[in-house]
């Protein structure tokens, strides 16, 4: 099977392929990550000299990785950072609703709940958070010595 790009649309798959391996791999080790899409981005980027874009990888002990321009490139840095944004605060909401859930329910009341239910009992955890953070950002956030 072959697939054929324009030069945009393969710009286009470079950032998205380095975007996927990045949020796939970007916090595992050297001997965690996940191979699979290592290889599948190399060989994506093994097509930019064909492309007209060698300058967006580098060849080192025989493999090719991205560049230092796809890792800066202003648009691939937009959506990584307007991920990490989103996912920080996401991820806060959730666990301090979670914590907060666990409180406030025994885990015989949480182990009787179905799944909506539950959803709909760690909501408004949810949304006081969401409403805390939106207001004041971290600015309220301290450690309690207790």
């Amino acid at each position: 099977m072959k697939i054929n790009f324009t030069k945009k649309q393969y710009a286009k798959l470079i950032r998205t392929a380095y975007i996927a391996e990045w949020v796939i791999n970007s916090y595992n080790l050297h001997k965690d990550r996940n191979k699979d899409y290592d290889d599948l981005l190399e060989y994506i980027l093994s097509f930019a000299k064909d492309y007209g874009m060698k300058e967006m990888v580098d060849i080192s002990g025989g493999k090719i990785y991205p560049s230092r321009l796809l890792d800066e490139d202003e648009e691939t840095r937009s959506f990584l950072d307007k991920y990490s944004e989103e996912n920080f605060w996401d991820e806060l909401i959730d666990r301090l609703a979670l914590r907060d859930f666990n409180k406030h329910y025994s885990k015989e009341e949480i182990q009787k709940m179905d799944f909506l239910e539950r959803e709909s009992k760690i909501d408004p955890f949810r949304e006081k958070y969401a409403k805390e953070f939106k207001k004041n950002g971290l600015g309220r956030i301290q450690i309690n010595n207790d």
